[in-house]
């Protein structure tokens, strides 16, 4: 059973939506690993909602990885999000005052990723947003 609350995930339109509560993000920079649920639309007939894990990992670039990047097992039914030290760093540790009232976002091939954090503008908004989105 989580003590914390839980890092929300979902895939929606091509794009992908992450809400961390506050000390969720307390949590991944001690331990530099947290685990959420993640949730995404089966492509196949009769199309129904996919309850995943979501592991987020907080790792130093090396060779393979050098940036960002989300990796999906349906077989596992798990996702992880890696991200750099130092981009969670500017992301959720010292961000500037745009991404702390808006959250990061970027491009990641053809989809766009979005971070919502608890201390955000319209956090709770955006949280049940979210939560309606893939419910």
């Amino acid at each position: 059973m989580l003590k914390e609350k839980p890092v929300i995930g979902a895939f929606i339109s091509d794009d992908f939506f992450f809400f961390f509560e506050e000390e969720s993000i307390k949590t991944l920079a001690r331990l530099k690993k947290i685990t959420g649920i993640f949730m995404c639309h089966d492509n196949k007939p009769p199309r129904k909602l996919l309850n995943m894990r979501l592991i987020v990992s907080v790792f130093k670039p090396n060779k393979i990885r050098l940036s960002k990047k989300i990796s999906i097992s349906f077989g596992k039914k798990c996702v992880h999000f890696y991200i750099t030290e130092n981009d969670f760093d500017d992301c959720f540790i010292h961000p500037s005052d745009w991404v702390r009232d808006n959250g990061p976002s970027w491009r990641d091939c053809d989809s766009n990723i979005y971070i919502t954090r608890g201390a955000s503008k319209n956090s709770s908004i955006r949280k049940a947003e979210l939560i309606n989105l893939i419910a």
